[in-house]
């Protein structure tokens, strides 16, 4: 993902959104409970609404992370880091060609995947 949430790797964005959805969408006003955080406006893939985004596009989190050890700290860059992501995707997604492209983009940008 890039600094505003959008999908770099095409394998991981969904195919294009039907007229049928985007239609079946066209009203829907996402209002989160008091206690639930607000969508951001500048966040997620350009050109779609809150609901588009919320609903019919593909999400990659980070769930939880781990470096260093904290029983002992070091000063220095951990020589290691683990990561946890899901992907909340919709119908029509590629899932069988995702572990891959990320697997392929880590290793690419000098971060080694292992399990």
């Amino acid at each position: 993902m890039d600094g505003k949430g959008r999908l770099l790797l095409d394998e991981l964005k969904p195919p294009r959104i039907s007229n049928q959805i985007r239609a079946a969408l066209a009203d829907v006003k996402i209002e989160p409970m008091s206690d639930e955080p607000a969508l951001s406006e500048n966040w997620g893939e350009e050109g779609l609404s809150a609901a588009e985004r919320l609903y019919a596009w593909n999400t990659l989190e980070v769930l939880a992370m781990s470096s260093g050890s904290i029983g002992k700290p070091a000063n220095a860059i951990p020589g290691r880091a683990q990561a946890v992501l899901q992907l909340r995707f919709v119908v029509g997604t590629r899932v069988d060609k995702i572990v891959d492209a990320i697997r392929a983009r880590c290793t690419a940008s000098g971060f080694p995947w292992s399990r």
